[in-house]
């Protein structure tokens, strides 16, 4: 399989949702198989591209994992209506014998019903902008709003060195091993420590995107006006 067998058309969404400004994003939650390969395309391409796996990993027309079956998955749009990044939610549970991927590859035993975030994967031209920042939020609005309170994840140091750039209380718990082609380890983070921390930069003004975009209320979107405090 080669990457142009793959490759996304650049047609916008059809829904009738208010066009964004450039520079901006639309976050949403997957909701029909359509989106699901769609999600499944962006992430196998940045992928590849990266080298993060290879076309023998590839073993399906559209490369997938045992965890999509119990997660959610979420879709940053450009303003044009193309997708350019993918992020997912794995719920385990204990009962139900359904791992986080952080225990199949390293000696993590999670909190109970906890969650993990997984599945990042932004699109080249668009890694310098906003899709990741509002791609975090959806996934914690969605924690949130479901009552999950501990949250991991795999990163590469990369990675982890921009989430406490920005503000989030991650914790390493583990040591580094080679994972998808690249140094990886577990974070940690309670999502109530992030929430107060927020809250602390609203109400002191701070110079952040951690204060200036949750200040905003969540509309699943993000872009420019959301790095600065909304007026109340």
């Amino acid at each position: 399989m080669s990457l142009d067998t793959v490759m996304l058309g650049n047609e916008p969404r059809s829904d009738a949702e208010a066009p964004l400004p450039p520079s901006s994003y639309r976050i949403t939650r997957v909701q029909t198989e359509e989106e699901l390969r769609t999600w499944r395309l962006v992430r196998q391409n940045v992928y590849l591209e990266e080298g993060l796996f290879t076309e023998d990993d590839v073993d399906e027309p559209v490369y997938t994992d045992r965890y999509d079956d119990y997660s959610e998955h979420f879709l940053a749009w450009d303003h044009a209506g193309a997708p350019v990044a993918t992020a997912r939610l794995i719920f385990g549970s204990e009962q139900h014998a359904r791992p986080l991927q952080v225990e199949s590859a390293f000696d993590v035993t999670p909190e109970p019903d906890s969650a993990e975030i997984s599945g990042f994967a932004v699109v080249r031209e668009h890694r310098a902008g906003l899709a990741q920042v509002g791609l975090m939020r959806a996934l914690f609005e969605r924690l949130h709003e479901l009552g999950i309170e501990h949250c991991y994840a795999e990163v590469e140091p990369w990675f982890f060195k921009a989430l406490t750039r920005f503000g989030y209380p991650v914790t390493r718990i583990s040591e580094s091993q080679f994972v998808f082609n690249a140094e990886n380890f577990v974070i940690y983070m309670r999502l109530e420590d992030f929430w107060e921390g927020a809250r602390a930069d609203i109400a002191e003004k701070k110079r952040s995107i951690r204060g200036t975009y949750y200040s905003h209320p969540w509309d699943g979107t993000i872009g420019r006006k959301h790095l600065v405090y909304r007026d109340r």
